[in-house]
């Protein structure tokens, strides 16, 4: 096989939804927090503002602390804790937040996904592409290495979860879009 190109992707499998703080659209990297998680836009990122302002050409000029803002990207650089994000969007403001990533255990019914600590003790638990059906017990003695997906309220960097699931399927899906399989 002789290759004619050669590309490499990342695949976005980090999430983040809840309000926008810390908003820099002035440093280099443009900088926001969400979560307590600092996430950064480049050249790459698209921008789109589905709150009811609906701003045709949106840019994080356009967001203000307290937006409800939802990202999709990934840890840059790898271990930093920080996301480059390949998406974002204002969202209508939501008192709920949602984060996806890998999980990284703590002592159940906690654990976290980057530096957003996730308190699962009344949280019910499933395969996200699944639905529900799952014990917090199977969650946690399956959820290494996977990525996970919590939805829930904040407190700072902590969220209180109401969903959590395994979200394994989606990365198999996100794997082959960026690297432009059908």
């Amino acid at each position: 096989l002789q290759a004619d190109r050669i590309e490499i992707g990342h695949v976005a499998a980090l999430m983040l939804m809840a309000p926008a703080v810390q908003v820099d659209s002035t440093s280099t990297p443009n900088t926001l927090q969400l979560l307590g998680v600092p996430v950064a836009v480049d050249t790459s990122t698209r921008f789109e503002d589905k709150s009811s302002a609906a701003v045709q050409m949106f840019t994080l000029k356009d967001v203000h602390d307290g937006d409800t803002i939802a990202v999709r990207g990934y840890e840059s650089p790898a271990g930093s804790g920080r996301v480059l994000a390949r998406e974002l969007e204002r969202l209508p403001a939501s008192a709920q937040v949602a984060v996806r990533g890998p999980y990284t255990a703590t002592s159940a019914p906690q654990f976290m996904i980057l530096s957003v600590t996730i308190d699962a003790t009344s949280a019910s638990f499933g395969h996200v592409e699944e639905g529900g059906g799952m014990t917090s017990a199977d969650f946690f003695a399956q959820a290494a290495g996977q990525i996970v997906e919590v939805r829930g309220t904040a407190a700072g960097s902590t969220v209180t979860a109401t969903e959590v699931g395994i979200d394994s399927v989606e990365d198999r899906l996100a794997m082959a879009t960026a690297f432009g399989a059908d």
